[in-house]
């Protein structure tokens, strides 16, 4: 505070460092070439610290066991810095890298053999320990100069190693000269196409068996053929070859081929079991040559040698036979060609043309020669028919109804009449004019007849049905004729009053006449009885039937049915129709009331709880009733689930049938007390769960720190208020429960639910 009273505060904070000691260490500190080492810095103080290291070859420089991998002799430092206040530690340490070593294993050298060659090795490494691979090929693997005991080219390594382990390596390849050069071959070609032989590898001289001093040679027969090969050094191989030349299969198609009127040829390639391939693409050792042409075959054999040949087919036409047999009229003579233009011919007229023109019936036949010098005869059967003859009369006329046969004669021929008949006789009963073509398939002739028709009396009878009692006029019309009738008759009408067939000959003024006939039928009308007035209960139907089956029906309902059912009280009327005659009648029909429906059919409720039962009443008062239960009240008192059936006959004698139906419904309710007194004195001594329906439940009781006191699935077994058999204190308990409940009858259920809550044990 200053002399004026006034006083100023301020603030600081001072942050002690935590950092107390610090000891840097490594896995080793000494590494061979190519080595690693763990770095540790060991710190004493708290948290909140950086690291920094320096020095080559670090994984990573910030943190407290970095990785080193120096090249060379190297010294690692490692700073450690409390953050918050700034303070600082630093310490190092120096890893030494062994390096500078070699080994020299010599060059590498190509040897006439290699077994007994001895191997050396120069290096730098104290105390050394020598490693050979591959240690199969040598004496000794683990000396300086082993002796090389395997005669093959191989790549040698050796690895010389100090007393630490640190190591180097060299490798030197001894190649045996020829190592890889085989010392016999075989070799298969085809004898048209011997193979070469080439020295299986590269030298400065070659001396075969057969004298020659060349590289490759071209063998000309089969067996062993023999090369020595010298390289620069002296060294030699030998290698034989067994020659083998297969022989080319033998393929003869034969001379060329000229055939007449064939149509194909067999060729046949030969060879049985070789590959074939024809100019035609064919792969089989026979084919059908069908057109003439060149056709060649290779055959490959076993050894896959060939060998071709070629033959060239032709197939040469027979000449056509052109005759055919020809039947004409008489005044029209064939000709007969015997086609083949270009050919020779001689027919059994001794005529040398290639057509002739028959003058009498009989057999004519040719020889044709083609140029090809190829022979047929042919015959051809001439038939020259005779001339037809045809009248069919003068003109005539006949009666309307009548017909006229009209014969063509000539029986055997073919008619052809301008009404398309193709019969001998047609018979006609119009007016026209009639013509007839008749052929004998070669010659034809033709007549013509004109035709007419006088008309005859017209049928204008009719059939007729009618009601009986009435009666039926017939007419015959065609006034001016005369009539006879199956009466005996001779009017033009007649009334008749009896069913029968009446029939009437009606002859007009040219003599023409004409019977015609009539059915008459009469039928008898409908009975038509609906039966006696009738009184029925409410709700019943009466069906009234008003017979006559395939008449027609009109009711006074507007119904053209044959039966309608009556629900309702009236007098119905129906009047029926069997097409000819009709009749009516009426019907007066009257109800009574029934039974009334109950009004509640379908109770929901719980039998379980007070008063268990249900009351259904079946209604309709001073009725009789019986029920399923084999109760007779009114009303009865329902105390199961289901079905009730009730019979009710009222006081005009009519019964109803009802039911009503008792269906449970107990909602599943579940019940958790906050309070229970487990003191032994048998009023609330357990704390479980109550209700209704419920199908699982598992209960579970903790204290206040969580700890499990009592657990049970049963549903009838509660917490008696003990743990390890030892009541606990008045305190509140946590439960805590996991239940279902029934949702149907069934035995459906609910998803579980879990719930939780506290009780107070008061004692």
């Amino acid at each position: 505070m200053n002399a004026s009273g006034c006083t100023a505060t301020e603030d600081v904070t001072i942050t002690v460092g935590q950092l107390f000691s610090l000891n840097v260490n490594t896995s080793s500190d000494t590494l061979c070439q190519g080595q690693n080492a763990q770095l540790n810095a060991v710190v004493g103080g708290g948290s909140g610290l950086t690291y920094a290291w320096t020095g080559a070859g670090l994984n990573n420089s910030t943190i407290a066991n970095p990785i080193a991998t120096p090249t060379q002799t190297t010294t690692y430092n490692c700073t450690v810095t409390h953050t918050a206040s700034g303070c600082q530690l630093t310490q190092s340490i120096t890893i030494v890298v062994n390096t500078g070593y070699t080994a020299n294993a010599g060059a590498d050298q190509t040897v006439c053999s290699a077994l007994g060659l001895q191997l050396g090795v120069q290096h730098n490494v104290p105390n050394p320990h020598y490693a050979w691979t591959p240690a199969a090929n040598l004496n000794s693997s683990v000396i300086a100069a082993p002796t090389i005991t395997n005669d093959v080219t191989a790549t040698y390594t050796i690895t010389v190693s100090d007393a630490r382990g640190c190591s180097v390596s060299d490798q030197v390849t001894i190649t045996r000269a020829f190592a890889s050069t085989p010392t016999t071959q075989s070799v298969a070609a085809c004898a048209n196409v011997p193979p070469t032989l080439t020295a299986p590898a590269p030298g400065v001289s070659y001396a075969w068996n057969t004298g020659a001093s060349t590289a490759s040679i071209v063998p000309t027969a089969s067996g062993p053929h023999t090369v020595t090969i010298t390289d620069g050094q002296g060294c030699q191989a030998i290698t034989t070859f067994n020659v083998t030349l297969h022989a080319l299969p033998v393929v003869n198609l034969g001379n060329d081929i000229a055939l007449c009127g064939a149509t194909n040829q067999v060729l046949d390639a030969g060879n049985a079991g070789s590959n074939f391939l024809w100019s035609t693409n064919a792969t089989t050792q026979t084919i059908n040559a069908s057109t003439s042409g060149v056709y060649s075959v290779t055959v490959t054999n076993a050894n896959n040698c060939s060998a071709s040949d070629a033959v060239n087919v032709q197939f040469n036409a027979m000449p056509v036979d052109a005759l055919q047999d020809v039947t004409t009229c008489i005044s029209s003579l064939p000709t007969l060609n015997a086609g083949n233009p270009g050919s020779t011919f001689l027919w059994s007229t001794n005529a040398t043309s290639q057509s002739i023109t028959p003058t009498a019936s009989g057999t004519y036949s040719v020889q044709v020669t083609t140029a090809q010098n190829c022979v047929g005869t042919f015959d051809a059967v001439v038939t020259l028919a005779p001339l037809v003859a045809v009248s069919l009369g003068n003109d005539t006329s006949i009666c309307q109804g009548q017909s006229l046969t009209l014969d063509a004669g000539t029986p055997g021929s073919t008619y052809l009449w301008n009404t398309n008949a193709t019969t001998q006789t047609i018979n006609v009963s119009a007016n026209g004019t009639y013509s007839v073509t008749v052929s004998n398939g070669w010659c034809t002739a033709s007549d013509v007849i004109n035709v007419t028709v006088v008309p005859g009396p017209v049928d204008v009878l009719a059939n007729s049905t009618r009601c009986s009692g009435e009666t039926v006029t017939l007419d015959a019309g065609n006034v001016g004729c005369s009539y006879l009738w199956n009466t005996n008759a001779t009017s033009q009408t007649i009334t008749v009053s009896s069913g029968s067939t009446y029939s009437v000959t009606v002859t007009n003024q040219a003599g023409c006449s004409g019977t015609f006939d009539a059915d008459v039928a009469f039928v008898a009308p409908p009975s038509v009885n609906l039966g006696v007035d009738t009184v029925l209960c409410e709700g019943r139907v009466l069906t009234v039937d008003a017979g006559n089956t395939g008449s027609t029906y009109q009711w006074s309902t507007g119904s053209n049915a044959q039966t309608i059912g009556i629900g309702q009280p009236g007098t119905y009327s129906v009047t029926v129709n069997n097409g000819y005659c009709s009749r009516n009648d009426d019907i007066t029909v009257l109800f009574n009331p029934s039974p009334a429906r109950m009004a509640v059919n379908e109770f929901h409720t719980c039998l379980d709880d007070e008063p268990k039962y249900v009351v259904i009443d079946a209604g309709n008062a001073g009725s009789q009733h019986s029920w399923s239960t084999g109760e007779t009240t009114q009303v009865i008192m329902a105390s199961a689930y289901g079905w009730y059936y009730v019979h009710v006959t009222n006081a005009y004698d009519c019964t109803a049938q009802d039911s009503a139906r008792v269906i449970e419904y107990c909602p599943a309710t579940i019940f958790i007390p906050n309070t229970f007194t487990p003191n032994g004195d048998g009023v609330n001594d357990f704390f479980v769960p109550v209700g209704k329906s419920i199908a699982s439940m598992r209960l579970m009781i903790f204290d206040r720190w969580g700890e499990l006191l009592f657990e049970s699935d049963d549903l009838n077994t509660g917490w008696d208020g003990t743990y390890q058999g030892e009541y606990v204190k008045n305190d509140m308990y946590v439960w805590r429960i996991a239940y279902k409940l029934f949702t149907d009858k069934d035995g459906e259920t609910s998803f579980e639910k879990n719930e939780m809550g506290n009780v107070q044990v008061l004692r």
